[in-house]
């Protein structure tokens, strides 16, 4: 196995934006485009393998071929061939529908088909974007139609003003919509089925009202599902990964990268590596050109261990991460027998911290 990459499956919606095909750097004109699918086995939209030798199988025909080796081997005995998430991308330009997704009991009595439990990781927010999720207060089936029918049903549920980083777990059964402005990551089962309630009396493209399934919603709703907030809280550090979401049929983590703490990216990164290398670089002329002064070879470890151990001191002094230097120390572990000149010029170019590793371990022999 190597690591896949998928083309993304574009689609394009009464309320979509123009966010996704700028955010994943596309090549491409599409308007409207409400959904990018990343991860799919949904029929009729499977994930087309777009790298290596696996080019061009969809997402099924690579779990059929794995197995257990792509999805683990617990995943496969209880899902067999079938991939069992989704996940999308999702800007809305315009409100999406008010809907809710049935759990997998009743979809599998209804459709055949997985439930559809799924989360949302807010990616960015327009000034006023909110998210709706579950009910602010309780109502009965009945008061639900009555609601419905006179167009008060958005009156009772409960809406959240959204920030990036913001995450709402939406399980099966929860009343929901995504508000305009709003940019989201959404993982889900591997299902498409949704019921809508309530379309804000939209047209298509046709001019036709969207169908809307507010009698087949009865049996899915969670009528007691209110609460004040429905955010999922979670703690947001740098440099660890932060799980978000555990549940039944997926967790997920969040890594935050601090750019400044990356080995090649910290300001400070530049003299540790100068300290490092500029006494190699004197050392190294020392042995080339006066061999015969060098008493033993078991001098240049020692040699490489003091100045190893300077570059250390100097990285920590500075608030340099250790590990930001290790791989250019790990190159000099040996002894010394590099081409000065090299890391002469390479000092003299400023070049960054990934070209001085790679110099150092390959020049290194």
């Amino acid at each position: 196995m190597y690591p896949l990459k998928f083309e993304p499956i574009l689609k394009q919606t009464l309320w979509g934006g123009d966010k996704i095909i700028p955010f994943k750097h596309l090549n491409d004109t599409l308007a409207n485009v409400g959904e990018s699918w990343e991860v799919s086995a949904v029929e009729g939209s499977e994930s087309i393998v777009a790298n290596g030798a696996d080019k061009g199988l969809t997402l099924p025909d690579m779990v059929r071929k794995y197995k257990e080796d792509l999805v683990g081997e617990a995943n496969y005995a209880r899902f067999g061939n079938k991939f069992p998430l989704l996940i999308k991308f999702i800007d809305a330009k315009l409100d999406l529908s008010i809907q809710v997704h049935p759990g997998d009991e009743l979809a599998k009595k209804r459709h055949n088909s997985f439930g559809k439990n799924e989360m949302w990781y807010v990616i960015a927010a327009d000034q006023g974007a909110k998210l709706i999720s579950g009910f602010a207060e309780q109502i009965t089936p009945k008061e639900y139609k009555e609601r419905v029918y006179n167009g008060t049903f958005a009156d009772v549920l409960q809406t959240c003003a959204i920030k990036p980083g913001d995450v709402f777990y939406v399980p099966a059964g929860r009343v929901h919509g995504i508000g305009a402005g709003a940019f989201v990551a959404e993982i889900q089962q591997t299902s498409d089925i949704t019921y809508r309630i309530f379309d804000y009396n939209r047209k298509d493209k046709d001019g036709k009202s969207r169908e809307l399934h507010t009698s087949q919603a009865i049996d899915a709703i969670n009528f007691a599902d209110v609460q004040d907030d429905f955010r999922t809280e979670y703690e947001q550090v740098q440099n660890e990964p932060v799980e978000m979401v555990a549940s039944p049929y997926f967790t997920t983590s969040i890594y935050d990268k601090k750019r400044g703490d990356d080995c090649y990216g910290h300001p400070l990164f530049f003299y540790p590596i100068f300290y490092l290398f500029l006494p190699n670089i004197f050392l190294n002329f020392f042995i080339t050109f006066t061999p015969n002064t060098i008493p033993s070879k078991t001098a240049i470890p020692v040699l490489n261990a003091l100045i190893m151990a300077f570059a250390l001191l100097v990285a920590g002094s500075s608030g340099a991460k250790i590990s930001c230097v290790s791989p250019v120390m790990i190159s000099f572990w040996s002894r010394i027998s590099c081409s000065s000149m090299a890391f002469f010029w390479a000092m003299l170019s400023k070049v960054t911290g990934v070209v001085l590793v790679v110099l150092s371990m390959n020049i290194s022999n």
